[in-house]
């Protein structure tokens, strides 16, 4: 995500410059939105459509600025340009790279993990197909690399490369970019990633090239629709301008904070949404520019978004860092470290922009040359850093996160002798029967009876406590399962246990369900007792299942909830670094909420 400077949108040498005010405050609230969603991603869910937002700023303001430069001499000059993009985004990125990289090394452990595939992915500019290829979510805020952020900046660089060079191409051939042709490859693009998300590569729909191209398409085609298009100022331009941009600001604001985005599935459609928000803002700042500032730049709002590109680059790693470096606290988490870091992230942006960003994209690399010798130290200095900081990772970083190993070291440890003892029976002397007996068990009955246990990650790092707890528990549980997926995973896994009489799910800390998800894995449950278990974690979509299994609960009265989400939260040291799966202290405590669900069940 680069994010230009309003003073950028000027033509080459001898034109008249142009500005078009109100992008300055449109980024502004674009990167608000993206801060909010990282530091707490449950106050805005959909707070990541931001991306998107400078996705269309950034198509619309590049080509407007390329068309005019054709326009004015006649010619691109991709060379300029291509130099007048490495002054802008490359010296702070290159800073926030050394700074988090260094820091990383000095904090070690998790965070380390897959960081030299980062810095690889930075370094060619294709950070969101190496998150691909790891099989990176960038939506599980638990396992978020460093530099994670660095896949929005790859995908606008490699558009930078490829759409100038098109556009050229085109004008040497005397062809001039076609609204038609531009307004086909934009469908084309918001085709992509719903085909993608429909076939099951809902990741892929998310960080590859081919599936987020659409923002920036959409700003291509206002560009070339506005160009020789835009009306004079008169009251009735200002009218439609300013309804454009209520309109805008709206949408924006309920994709942000709305539910929409917590769903895995309907992700793209909360990018797709923001994209278009951006674009009904974009028109609406073109049709409402007029010498004096515009109301959006004014203030604070028109300093941040002067300042957003470097917000951005600093606010994840930071974030990320003070995950790994301070501790949680009960009740509260992660969440004020995180609020620091992004307090930190804007001081050092303005610092970045002042000193760094400003000089070398007005006086270019070489301003240097009357004091030559700093200047080639100091690149000869960031050099050795980046050097630094890969060498150290390629040593320092463990073969796997503590979760991984955490998970691994649960599901391979024996059980106590008295709970394999007690579930080291035959399954072939069980009695098995298609449904449970009709007598009505007690609580307590029932912590020692047949049961199945469906779950996540979390069930699956829980495995041995449950083992220990319940003698006749057979657990099945995977990483990354979903909770819409609950219904058949039941059905399932009662096809060969058919003699349990309690049916545990612990699933929704991968992606938001609904009470329908819910009353369907009930409904497959059949008669049996049914234990749903809350969850804690730093996901935007965490309340959101809590409250669909509230309700679903209280419809049923075989239903009960375990409450692993408050025992999380009152003890946060038992939970690995990513504040989600339990160490194994922890995972007596996700057994015992079970425990307590069952003797609370009242038949």
């Amino acid at each position: 995500m680069s994010v230009l400077d309003r003073r950028e949108l000027v033509t080459p040498t001898g034109v008249s410059p142009s500005r078009i005010g109100g992008l300055d405050g449109v980024r502004a609230l674009a990167v608000v939105a993206v801060l909010v969603f990282h530091a707490s991603a449950a106050w805005a869910p959909g707070g990541f459509a931001g991306v998107d937002v400078f996705f269309v700023v950034s198509g619309f303001l590049i080509t407007t600025l390329l068309l005019r430069e054709q326009e004015t001499t006649g010619r691109l000059n991709l060379p300029a340009f291509y130099v007048r993009r490495a002054r802008r985004l490359l010296p702070a990125a290159v800073v926030v790279v050394i700074v988090a990289g260094l820091a990383a090394l000095a904090v070690g452990g998790d965070i380390l993990v897959g960081l030299l595939a980062s810095l690889f992915g930075i370094v060619t500019l294709t950070q969101n197909w190496v998150m691909l290829a790891a099989g990176n979510d960038y939506f599980a805020q638990a396992g978020t690399g460093l530099f994670d952020n660095f896949w929005s900046l790859a995908i606008e660089e490699q558009f930078y490369l490829v759409w100038p060079a098109v556009l050229a191409l085109g004008f040497r051939s005397g062809r001039s970019p076609r609204q038609g042709w531009i307004g086909l490859a934009v469908a084309v693009s918001v085709a992509v990633p719903l085909a993608m998300v429909v076939a099951g590569y809902g990741a892929a729909a998310y960080l590859s090239t081919f599936g987020h191209l659409f923002g920036l398409l959409i700003g291509v085609w206002l560009a070339v629709a506005l160009i020789r298009r835009t009306p004079s100022a008169t009251t009735v331009t200002r009218i439609v301008g300013t309804t454009l941009i209520a309109v805008g600001l709206l949408a924006f604001g309920a994709v942000s904070f709305s539910d929409l985005g917590a769903a895995v599935e309907r992700q793209t459609l909360t990018s797709l949404a923001g994209a278009a928000a951006g674009a009904a803002l974009v028109v609406g700042c073109v049709l409402t520019t007029t010498p004096r500032p515009h109301l959006l730049d004014a203030g604070a709002l028109g300093w941040l978004g002067r300042r957003s590109y470097g917000v951005y680059l600093w606010h994840l790693p930071l974030i990320v860092l003070a995950d790994a470096a301070l501790p949680a606290l009960p009740d509260l988490g992660r969440l004020p470290g995180r609020l620091l870091a992004v307090v930190l992230s804007v001081g050092l942006a303005a610092l970045s922009y002042r000193y760094l960003e400003e000089p070398i994209r007005r006086r270019g690399f070489l301003a240097t040359v009357v004091r030559p010798w700093p200047g080639r130290l100091a690149g000869v200095t960031a050099v050795l850093l980046l050097a630094a900081v890969a060498a150290g990772t390629a040593l320092l970083a463990p073969a796997q996160t503590s979760v991984a190993a955490l998970i691994a070291a649960q599901t391979s440890a024996e059980a106590s002798p008295v709970a394999t003892a007690a579930t080291a029976q035959p399954r072939e002397t069980r009695t098995a029967s298609p449904t449970p007996t009709t007598s009505a068990p007690s609580g307590a009955d029932l912590i020692s009876a047949p049961m199945v246990a469906v779950g996540d990650s979390v069930m699956l790092a829980s495995k041995r406590a449950l083992q220990e707890s319940f003698p006749q528990v057979s657990v099945d549980a995977q990483e990354n399962r979903q909770l819409t997926k609950a219904a058949g995973e039941v059905t399932a896994v009662l096809g060969t246990h058919p003699q349990a009489r309690v049916v545990v799910i612990g699933l929704g800390i991968n992606g938001v369900g609904s009470s329908q998800d819910l009353e369907q894995a009930v409904a497959a449950s059949g008669d049996r007792v049914v234990v749903l278990v809350n969850v804690s974690g730093p996901v935007a979509w965490a309340d959101s299942v809590n409250r669909a299994i509230v309700e679903v609960a209280a419809n049923h009265p075989r239903v009960v909830v375990a409450d692993w989400r408050s025992q999380a939260r009152a003890h946060p040291d038992l939970l690995a670094s990513d504040g989600v799966h339990p160490g194994y202290p922890g995972s007596q405590l996700y057994a015992r909420s079970i425990a307590d669900a069952l003797r609370s069940y009242r038949p």
